[in-house]
């Protein structure tokens, strides 16, 4: 790949839009994408053109300019550059056992959601749709928000609240935050329905893959891929998504 074609996919990459261009390209920022450029991008499945955004990378380009930048510093570290393709990293706060809260790196593409995402059926459809796909993870989301409870219960070696007026506001505010996560995840699971809702659960909130999903209900090979779309669907329809 170019220089120039991991500029455009990066400045697609980041959401800039892309505006047509007297020429028949496309102006995406400072960077300009001539005719023959965007015909190579979107014959090589890197880039695709989009009537809402004009010029949209694709997932096989986000995986490209991923293994791009993961040049190889040695003739051995190849095979880590192909893994980094793989790795779409994402920086979310966790509690630790401490209580405390910390930033780590997540590895969305250990996700089923994003795996059925970046994959299409023999028509060239995507297994689901973005809209699914915001809906599972905006029920991730709200799981793991509602199981974040670092200080529920009374720590007995805190110091007295009269010396720390500001302690028991952030401990209230962090409780209220947690049970209204809880009662997100309580309704959209009542809106989806019995069985869908465990479906959904294991998938999205505990990442376990389908294959894995289909034996521990004891149900048929690839029937769990079906079960789910319908699953995201009516989840979808509850958040207002679809």
């Amino acid at each position: 790949m170019s220089a120039h074609a991991r500029r455009v996919l990066a400045r697609l990459a980041k959401g800039t839009r892309a505006r047509p261009a007297a020429d028949g390209g496309f102006s995406i920022g400072a960077v300009q994408a001539p005719p023959a450029l965007v015909d190579e991008l979107c014959r090589r499945d890197l880039a695709r053109r989009d009537d809402i955004h004009g010029l949209a990378i694709t997932v096989p380009g986000e995986a490209a300019l991923r293994r791009a930048a993961a040049v190889p510093r040695a003739p051995c570290a190849g095979q880590d550059a192909f893994a980094a393709q793989h790795r779409v990293l994402s920086r979310r706060r966790v509690a630790t056992a401490d209580g405390s809260r910390r930033a780590v790196a997540v590895n969305l593409a250990e996700s089923p959601l994003y795996w059925l995402r970046a994959r299409k059926d023999a028509h060239g459809r995507p297994l689901i749709t973005q809209a699914q796909f915001e809906a599972g993870e905006r029920l991730r989301g709200a799981y793991e928000a509602a199981h974040r409870a670092p200080a529920v219960t009374m720590r007995w070696d805190a110091p007295p609240l009269g010396r720390t007026p500001r302690g028991a506001p952030k401990a209230a505010d962090a409780t209220q935050t947690q049970l209204a996560a809880k009662r997100r995840v309580e309704n959209a699971l009542a809106a989806v329905g019995p069985g869908l809702a465990d479906l959904l659960l294991r998938v999205c909130c505990h990442h376990q893959g389908l294959e894995a999903a289909e034996r521990a209900f004891g149900w048929p090979q690839r029937s769990a891929k079906v079960v789910l779309g319908i699953a995201l669907q009516r989840l979808a329809q509850h958040f207002g998504l679809e």
